[in-house]
């Protein structure tokens, strides 16, 4: 037999009684989001699945409303599985209104009763959504689903009382790169490679002029797309005359670095700690510590977090923070370098990542049923890319889900003629069987 003092009974008795605590704060607020998400949606029934510590999948923690044995039918979900596996996996809304004909919903006994519409919103977590919060009516339409934000805030108020139940501290983990960059003044160095090239000290525009070489620019515009490396004057010489080197190119290069750092208006010999050019034993760098600003990353700093927000079933925080990264992309990386063959898998990157943007924008707010928005999100892509047929054929689908199925047909055929001018080929089977069914709808 086991005996235990009275100072270790005193402990076991305070660690039960925290975690009756815990729990009872938990049921109360599970309790108040069920009720709040039926009074503020209108919907018949009203549940939560949380994830288990430890578990991969979700188990029903809350229900409201009637028919309460059909619905727990299943009580647990894998990731990826019905409707509140499919949001903790993907950490957006999901939103329909035919739930009946739909294989991804497994209760057929929910079915059966006749309920058509779902709206479920994920609950965010510190790195990915712990749960779904869902709503259903019986009889609806594409208006009951409108309540995609007021839901959601009901699911972060039950994350935040979750996390905190945890120990996290959700405040101050989404650092917006505004919040990193000093405030401007005459010392700054703001730089902009997004489109044309711009360079800024404080108030002051940096012309062609204010450097003499228009070498010593493209000096520059290498060493920033080499940003954070060392690049040897080997390799500037050859990128700087890529025709035929001159015998004293390695002078003309360091002329090149006098006239540049001259330009941006600081000292001669680049080893102040401050300088935005560094000289090395072996070539040149642009120094990460300076005090400077680099629009490309700002937008790479703004699209990651856009991104991670989207992983973690923060979609609301997500858009915002897409957004501004779509906004700051204003054109290709140094658009009036087309021919230098030195930025080219930079420009590929940026484009790349602009493309994850759009299209986690496009997710969200398909997700959201804010179809005119993700139009525009189609059309920006295709804009910088006409033959991503994908996404042709993911524009098509939306255009006929809104109605404008001339216009699908028309999208049809801009995406054949894109793909036959560059590749010469056919669009996909899945393209053309796309095309059919609009074209069948059309004629009914």
């Amino acid at each position: 037999m086991i005996l235990l003092t009275r100072r270790e009974l005193a402990g076991v008795d305070g660690e039960f009684r925290a975690k009756a605590g815990d729990d009872e704060t938990r049921a109360w607020a599970i309790d108040d989001v069920l009720d709040a998400a039926l009074t503020t949606t209108g919907a018949e029934v009203a549940e939560i699945f949380l994830r288990e510590d430890g578990a991969s999948g979700v188990s029903l923690a809350g229900f409201r409303g009637p028919h309460a044995e059909a619905f727990k039918q299943i009580t647990r979900f894998e990731e990826g599985q019905g409707y509140p596996g499919l949001v903790v996996q993907q950490g957006r809304p999901l939103r329909t209104t035919d739930a009946s004909s739909d294989e991804r919903f497994l209760r057929e006994h929910v079915k059966d009763l006749g309920f058509r519409c779902f709206l479920c919103v994920p609950v965010p977590g510190p790195e990915r959504p712990v749960g779904s919060l869902d709503v259903a009516w019986r009889r609806g339409s594409e208006a009951l689903l409108s309540h995609s934000l007021t839901l959601s805030r009901d699911a972060e108020r039950l994350a935040l009382i979750l996390e905190r139940q945890g120990g996290g501290d959700s405040a101050g983990r989404a650092v917006h790169v505004a919040d990193e960059v000093p405030s401007t003044d005459e010392r700054r160095l703001d730089l902009s490679v997004l489109g044309r090239f711009e360079a800024r000290r404080g108030r002051t525009r940096l012309s062609i002029d204010s450097f003499a070489r228009r070498r010593a620019v493209t000096l520059l515009k290498i060493l920033l797309t080499n940003y954070g490396r060392v690049v040897l004057r080997d390799e500037l010489i050859e990128l700087l005359w890529p025709s035929d080197a001159p015998k004293d190119a390695v002078k003309l290069l360091q002329v090149a670095a006098h006239y540049l750092r001259r330009g941006l208006g600081e000292a001669e010999n680049g080893k102040t700690e401050g300088s935005f050019i560094s000289t090395q034993p072996n070539g040149y760098a642009f120094n990460p510590a300076s005090f400077h600003r680099l629009d490309a990353l700002e937008f790479e700093a703004m699209a990651q977090e856009g991104l991670d927000f989207e992983r973690r079933g923060r979609w609301r925080e997500a858009l915002v923070a897409l957004r501004v990264a779509a906004e700051m992309y204003r054109g290709d990386y140094l658009e009036d370098e087309p021919y230098s063959d030195w930025c080219v898998r930079r420009r590929r990157q940026l484009r790349e990542r602009l493309f994850d943007v759009l299209l986690a924008s496009a997710r969200l707010l398909r997700s959201d049923g804010d179809y005119d928005a993700t139009i525009r999100c189609y059309r920006r892509m295709l804009e910088l890319d006409p033959c991503l047929e994908d996404v042709h054929r993911d524009l098509m689908d939306v255009l006929c889900r809104c109605g404008r199925r001339t216009q699908a047909l028309r999208q049809y055929e801009a995406c054949r003629q894109a793909l036959r001018e560059e590749f010469d080929v056919a669009p996909l089977i899945e393209t053309e069987a796309l095309y059919r069914s609009i074209l069948g709808r059309l004629t009914v």
